[in-house]
């Protein structure tokens, strides 16, 4: 639970960052209650690693939407899609945690239909790792 919480804080401040191009990391965690725990380092880890290589993650995720680009993905969407390349990536965190995760997240915060957003982040989750050759096709 403990990570779980750590990802939605890392979504909302990359979300706000999507949209302000500024990072409040304690104002975030400040409308969590206070019982929430989360693991400050690897927060800042994760954070740090999407911005780091933000580009490259963009690249990734643009080349791999079919009739889609990137601007017109959700931002909690595409957030959580670059945190779990990052994670898996960059982070050691195994595929099969960051796709759940970032699906469960999605259903908590996206603001489109469950179901079909589910199946989307999956999708493109799915082919990235395998583009990336970390994951094999079916």
């Amino acid at each position: 639970m403990k990570r779980t919480t750590t990802r939605k804080i890392a979504m909302m401040c990359l979300y706000n960052y999507s949209v302000s191009k500024s990072l409040d990391i304690d104002a975030v965690i400040g409308m969590f209650e206070e019982d929430y725990e989360y693991d400050k380092d690897y927060l800042n880890k994760l954070i740090e690693c999407v911005l780091n290589k933000l580009s490259d993650i963009d690249y990734e995720i643009a080349k791999c939407l079919d009739n889609y680009s990137i601007d017109r993905l959700n931002l909690v969407d595409l957030n959580l899609v670059r945190m779990a390349i990052a994670e898996v990536k960059y982070l050691g965190c195994p595929i099969e945690v960051a796709i759940n995760e970032s699906l469960e997240i999605a259903k908590e915060y996206s603001e489109t239909n469950d179901t079909k957003t589910s199946k989307f982040n999956n999708s493109l989750l799915d082919k990235i790792f395998i583009d990336l050759g970390l994951k094999n096709g079916k």
